[in-house]
């Protein structure tokens, strides 16, 4: 039973995200906010042999800007209230 506190990327969402031309996907947001993907939707990257990074925010920008090879990036950025 999946966690309502946590969001999950559906099957449908990782086909819309996927690009047959990357082999990896940098999932990053703030502590705030949880996020990973369902069970079906790490198959179908499995699957395609895309590697999933899940990261915090900032960890995940600085590797998005070091990564040398072909990748997807997905940032949650928070909505800040003031």
């Amino acid at each position: 039973m999946e966690d309502s506190s946590i969001q999950f990327i559906s099957l449908l969402e990782a086909g819309e995200l996927f690009d047959p031309n990357v082999n990896e996907m940098i999932i990053g947001c703030d502590d705030s906010y949880k996020l990973t993907l369902s069970n079906e939707a790490y198959d179908f990257f499995e699957e395609k042999r895309c590697k999933i990074k899940l990261l915090p925010l900032d960890e995940a920008i600085l590797y998005w800007n070091r990564y040398e090879g072909r990748a997807i990036a997905l940032f949650h950025l928070p909505k800040r209230l003031n």
